[in-house]
């Protein structure tokens, strides 16, 4: 059950913390440090990373549509520009 309990905690504050800070936030609330370490290194890395792709997913899709815009908005105004 302790297990778990890292597992869950690693998983959700990988992204937002450093192994340190969590090993450090893990040991204050009594747990093993041999325990957590065989927990964060049991992880599939994937599963860690899961939710930091999906946010640089979500990053270079807004940036991709920026950039989409602003080509429109500069072609609009040159063609515009062109017929006066």
């Amino acid at each position: 059950m302790p297990k778990e309990n890292i597992r869950k905690y690693i998983l959700e504050y990988k992204r937002d913390y450093t192994k340190s800070q969590i090993v450090q936030a893990l040991t204050g609330a009594g747990y093993k440090l041999s325990d957590i370490n065989q927990v964060y290194y049991s992880l599939p890395s994937k599963k860690i990373l899961k939710r930091n792709f999906q946010s640089q997913n979500l990053i270079i899709l807004k940036i991709i549509i920026f950039i989409i815009i602003i080509t429109y908005i500069m072609i609009y105004g040159i063609s515009y520009l062109s017929n006066l």
